[in-house]
């Protein structure tokens, strides 16, 4: 990054604006943020001390979103993406590994979380969950002079969630040969490795997949599940017994139910996730009363489509006695649930267009994007940009793709007798 011209003060997006509602029941459309403009004005709310969901239109737009709030915060506040399970609804494939394992890290950190941004498409925001309950009781600690029973942790690891393998690779894997026990935790973006003297833990090292070697160590590790329904004996009992309640006809006919009978999980076993338990919660459940929320445009408005969708999928999937589906209510919100369970936050909604009839709006100090021609046949193909830089009394922050990129274009700033200083953070730059 580069800081260009202009006076070096401070400049906060929502400085001196009421950017949430005093309480819940009311919406607070902010308008007037272009580009990446709201990412930033979500971030400085987040930086206020308190959590913040952000609603996304398309599961599509989601990391988008991610890597400005990054950009942003550069680390300052947690960030956490929620995706949906990247399924179509009532199909016979399992999400990623690696989509599980964010959607356990953020449900696990939700009910505690005291400051930080979790990410959602609004299709996930519809979805129901597992209880609270059993990310709770399937979390557990494991600490360097710990005694540990190899065959005791192999059958909970199986419980679960978590597959035995050779080599492990992905989240949601573990491997045990003698003394070493490798794990890849749901939640984590690097496994560990367990290296035990007869019975204890000696230590406790991060581990590369491709090189096998190990990187830190630790003095103790958090495994989250590795599925979002328990495979325990327990588990599977109460789906036998809610599937036959639930679905009719001879449930050995159903290639689901005889899977999870035997102790396998089958893709596509998700789309059954409200049979492994009592009840089921919501992503509202996971929430505590100091959240904020905030809509992206149009977000509310997909659920429409999506229950469409949902219901035309289900529709197909009925010619299926192999894989009976569950009604959608079950699987899903409706729309209009999600509207009355939102309600119980404070929240925000991103518009813009000029609507008399919104009530409790604020304009942010933001305008669109400039754009600049370039003319590669001219001698000073970049003019119009530079004639901008002495014009304007605002800093400008410009941003290169590499350090390489950023070393030749501070070359070229200063072959025009720009004043400029390199910075390696958003907020260096605003400091």
């Amino acid at each position: 990054m580069v800081g260009v011209n202009g006076r070096f003060q401070p400049h906060v997006l929502t400085d001196q604006l009421t950017i949430l509602p005093p309480g819940p029941g009311d919406t607070l459309h902010w308008r007037k943020l272009y580009g990446s403009a709201s990412s930033c004005a979500v971030a400085e709310l987040a930086q206020r001390g308190h959590p913040v969901v952000y609603v996304c239109d398309q599961a599509q737009h989601m990391m988008a979103v991610a890597r400005e709030l990054d950009f942003f915060l550069d680390g300052s506040v947690p960030v956490h993406p929620f995706p949906d399970w990247e399924c179509l609804p009532y199909d016979r494939v399992s999400p990623h590994p690696d989509i599980i394992s964010q959607r356990l890290l953020a449900l696990h950190r939700l009910p505690e979380m005291g400051s930080g941004i979790v990410i959602l498409p609004v299709s996930a925001l519809m979805q129901r969950l597992p209880p609270r309950d059993y990310i709770a009781a399937h979390t557990f600690d494991l600490r360097v002079g710990d005694e540990l029973d190899t065959e005791q942790f192999r059958q909970r690891l199986t419980d679960a969630g978590y597959y035995s393998v050779d080599q492990v690779m992905s989240p949601g894997e573990f491997a045990i040969r003698g003394g070493i026990v490798d794990v890849f935790p749901a939640g984590m973006e690097t496994p560990f490795r367990l290296d035990l003297f007869d019975i204890e833990i000696e230590t406790i090292r991060l581990f590369d997949t491709e090189t096998q070697r190990s990187t830190d160590t630790l003095d103790k590790i958090r495994l989250l599940p590795a599925r979002e329904f328990p495979m325990d004996q327990s588990g599977i009992q109460v789906f036998r017994q809610a599937f036959r309640e639930t679905i009719e006809g001879d449930p050995k006919k159903s290639l689901v139910y005889r899977e999870v009978s035997n102790g396998l999980a089958p893709t596509g076993t998700e789309f059954y996730l409200p049979l492994f338990f009592e009840t089921t919660s919501t992503f509202f459940d996971y929430l505590n009363d100091a959240t904020s929320v905030v809509l992206e445009e149009g977000a509310l408005e997909m659920m429409e489509t999506l229950h469409g969708e949902i219901q035309d999928r289900f529709d197909n999937a009925r010619l299926n006695p192999e894989w009976p589906p569950l009604p959608p209510d079950m699987l899903f919100l409706r729309p209009d649930e999600v509207r009355s369970r939102i309600k119980a936050f404070r929240r925000a909604q991103l518009i813009n267009l000029d609507l008399q009839s919104a009530k409790h709006v604020v304009d942010f100090p933001t305008s669109t994007p400039r754009q600049f021609s370039v003319n590669p046949r001219s001698e000073d193909p970049y003019r119009e940009f530079f004639n901008h830089l002495q014009q304007t009394d605002n800093r400008v922050l410009l941003i290169a793709e590499s350090p390489g990129r950023r070393e030749s274009l501070l070359g070229l700033l200063r072959e025009h007798d720009q004043r400029c200083e390199p910075v390696d953070a958003w907020q260096e730059f605003t400091a």
